[in-house]
């Protein structure tokens, strides 16, 4: 009996390193896994090894987390096959490039922030709904140490990831009183 079971969850940045190792994690547990990541092969990879070790317990779904319709096609998915949705791991994140502030182009910058920020309050928006339908639900948002203390040469990264952390202390504030947790992790 696993501290899972029974339990439905979507984990963005599945495709390898910390996501890959929480999909896999979660499964072991008894949780049902919806794993999503922009790159399609190594995500593809670990979903087959949880089903061949669990079974039919987890899909992949090629999954832009900056893209608000793949959002919907991601919660559209994972109610069709599992039924709900009691968790979400926002763990997609990337750092961008290490410059100087002043050598940032905005392009690269804002695509650090679609992502690691506007990707989970796009995962918020979307997953809560059905969470509500549940009556209740669990959010994780991985931040990291960057977005709290800042660091040189990620400038961006650590904007986001401290956006993430305001993000996830306003969001828990809203959903606490519909028995929807909401935190944040900061690695590093």
């Amino acid at each position: 009996m696993g501290r899972l079971d029974g339990k439905v969850a979507i984990i963005t940045g599945a495709a390898s390193g910390m996501g890959a190792a929480e999909a896999r994690l979660f499964a072991d547990e008894g949780a049902r896994v919806v794993a999503t990541d922009v790159q399609e092969e190594l995500l593809c990879a670990v979903v087959n090894d949880i089903v061949a070790k669990h079974g039919d317990v987890a899909i992949a779904v090629k999954h832009d987390v900056a893209d608000e319709n793949d959002w919907i096609e991601v919660v559209r998915q994972a109610v069709a096959k599992f039924g709900k949705i009691d968790i979400l791991i926002n763990n997609a994140g990337i750092t961008g490039k290490t410059l100087p502030l002043s050598e940032y182009a905005v392009e690269e910058w804002n695509r650090v922030i679609e992502v690691n920020a506007t990707g989970n309050f796009l995962g918020i928006k979307h997953v809560v709904p059905e969470m509500k339908k549940a009556g209740k639900g669990s959010i994780v948002n991985i931040s990291s140490i960057a977005g709290l203390n800042g660091m040189a040469g990620i400038s961006a990264y650590g904007a986001s990831k401290g956006a993430t952390r305001i993000l996830t202390k306003g969001a828990a504030n809203a959903l606490g009183p519909d028995n929807i947790r909401v935190n944040s992790i900061h690695p590093g």
